[in-house]
């Protein structure tokens, strides 16, 4: 089986960056940001388990930056037909994830920790919009 190499990020994926207007930030301009590179290898899916790399995955493509700044590769070095297949649906997830996060500021990036117990409290009961979205992610990511 072929390694999977680099897997490139989405970095088009339609939602403006929070916190980064299309001209400046804090007197900065975007277009004097540096573009940033984020390199992740893994090996073993078992000593590395795929939900924490596919959670560390979508926790990186969805910082608050310039989404045609910011780039994301993943190594499968252990050429892990697992890993590679966590990484396939985890690209499918994050173009609602994403947009979802930066659209609604989402404090807590990886969706392991944002659908845990301790998280739901932060909940935006009051916006029926944010409500629609939450149930559709929820449901894509946790099926059951």
């Amino acid at each position: 089986m072929a390694s999977l190499g680099c897997l490139p990020s989405y970095a088009n994926h339609g939602s403006p960056s929070l916190g980064f207007s299309s001209s400046t930030t804090n007197g900065i301009l975007v277009t004097e940001l540096p573009s940033v590179d984020m390199f992740m290898t893994t090996v073993d899916p078992v000593l590395e388990p795929s939900i924490i790399t596919i959670n560390t995955v979508l926790s990186l493509l969805a910082v608050d930056y310039p989404a045609h700044k910011l780039a994301c590769y993943v190594s499968n070095d252990g050429c892990s037909p697992l890993t590679f297949y966590s990484l396939v649906k985890a690209s499918k997830f994050a173009k609602l994830w994403v947009p979802f996060c930066k659209k609604h500021n989402i404090p807590d990036r990886a969706p392991l920790k944002y659908f845990s117990d301790d998280c739901l409290s932060f909940i935006d009961s009051s916006n029926w919009e944010f409500q629609q979205e939450w149930k559709t992610i929820e449901v894509i990511h946790n099926p059951s």
